[in-house]
């Protein structure tokens, strides 16, 4: 009988240390050279998303996956068989509106928008870089110092969907709508720009 001390199936000895896959699910890169992500299958000199130059379709739902996606610039991440954007945490401009009664000294704007107890459209809602709220609950309303509840107290509304009911052209832009005048001599107080 033979007595074997080591247990060899590759006699080369062909073994790269630069990537290590832990037990812990940790994968270790001990390399010099950076990590090059594909842009696509196919002919790399041909420009991705043409007929020659496809990004990979992945027929099996393997999330965690990355890509880069050439089309809009980002990192994607697979997740349940869908690409989303990875997005970076920067801080987010909060915008606060303020609408107020009409002033009494014959200060008004003419055509402005003001709490004089009758008006339930306040607007535009214009963010930064004339982003509007995503929706209701994407924004913070006080009348004075009450919070006021998304669908309960009030809703958001295209102007174009109310424009010129009341005999008042507004312009275009997300508007609030109260579901009853706010009390006259108030200001309401919006913030926005949390989406």
């Amino acid at each position: 009988m033979k007595f074997l001390k080591t247990y060899k199936i590759n006699n080369k000895k062909a073994k790269d240390l630069s990537v290590t896959y832990r037990a812990d699910q940790q994968i270790i890169m001990e390399s010099r050279v950076s990590l090059a992500l594909p842009i696509g299958t196919g002919d790399p000199r041909e420009p991705p998303g043409t007929a020659l130059n496809q990004r990979p379709n992945i027929p099996y739902n393997n999330s965690g996956l990355l890509r880069y996606n050439t089309t809009i610039r980002a990192l994607e991440v697979l997740q349940e068989g869908i690409w989303f954007a990875l997005k970076t945490k920067t801080p987010a401009a909060i915008v606060q509106q303020v609408f107020t009664p009409r002033p009494d000294d014959g200060t008004a704007t003419p055509g402005g928008i003001y709490v004089d107890g009758e008006q339930v459209f306040f607007g535009p809602l214009i963010g930064q870089n004339d982003q509007e709220p995503v929706g209701p609950k994407n924004i913070l309303v006080y009348v004075e110092n009450v919070p006021q509840m998304a669908f309960a107290n009030y809703d958001t509304v295209q102007s174009g969907n109310f424009n010129g009911t009341d005999g008042v052209i507004y312009p275009d832009g997300l508007y609030l709508r109260f579901s009853s005048p706010p009390p006259m001599g108030k200001n309401i107080y919006v913030l926005h720009g949390f989406d």
